[in-house]
């Protein structure tokens, strides 16, 4: 079995933030006797980063799928208070408009929850030696023709949009996220379309497409 080099890992902090408490557990026990008293888990968006701002962990593991707060705004906030954190992402039904979205955030690692367990010892060891880990099950995922192949051509900004038209599907709340105006959110949205070349032009194609 994979091991961790326990060389590379002396006062290193780490956070497991999952809502399955069987894969916490799990990943919690791998680490336990190496990590000692600094691998901490908890189970909500919340909870997760009001640890990150208070420890500064040197590396968070967080369930892409929370619900309370999403990735994007915990990347957001550490990033903003200019923590230094690496984040590693357990998706449990990824598609590539997913992971394309996440690795615009700089993380360091990508799961999926399927094998979490076999390969977070691996990956945790890359991202301790500042390297970038994704699981092979990730890395296989078929970028389609269309849209999905157009994602490359958006800006931040607009990546940043479309993870919230998922999340919120209301140009006002947006605006209100990124402190902009509803018609900057607007003028956003439409240039997404056409770089995406979605076949409804419309703000609701948009938000089908995403959803």
């Amino acid at each position: 079995p994979m091991m961790l080099n326990s060389t590379n890992v002396i006062n290193q902090k780490l956070m497991i933030a999952l809502g399955d408490q069987t894969l916490r557990c799990s990943l919690i026990e791998q680490v336990d006797s190496i990590l000692l008293d600094n691998a901490k888990e908890v189970c909500n968006g919340v909870k997760a980063l009001r640890y990150i701002l208070r420890e500064k962990p040197d590396v968070a593991i967080i369930d892409y799928s929370f619900k309370d707060l999403d990735i994007f705004e915990i990347v957001r906030e550490v990033r903003k208070k200019k923590i230094k954190t690496k984040f590693i992402i357990v998706f449990k039904n990824v598609e590539y408009k997913d992971f394309f979205k996440v690795n615009s955030l700089n993380i360091h690692g990508c799961l999926c929850f399927s094998n979490a367990s076999d390969t977070f010892l691996a990956c945790l060891e890359t991202v301790f030696n500042d390297g970038v880990y994704v699981c092979d099950n990730i890395r296989k995922l078929h970028i389609q023709e269309g849209p999905l192949q157009n994602l490359k051509n958006l800006t931040t900004i607009e990546i940043s949009i479309l993870t919230l038209v998922g999340l919120y599907q209301n140009a006002s709340k947006i605006s209100e996220k990124l402190h902009t105006s509803t018609a900057s959110i607007e003028k956003h949205c439409s240039n997404i379309i056409a770089k995406l070349k979605l076949k409804e032009d419309k703000p609701s194609g948009l938000k089908h497409w995403v959803i």
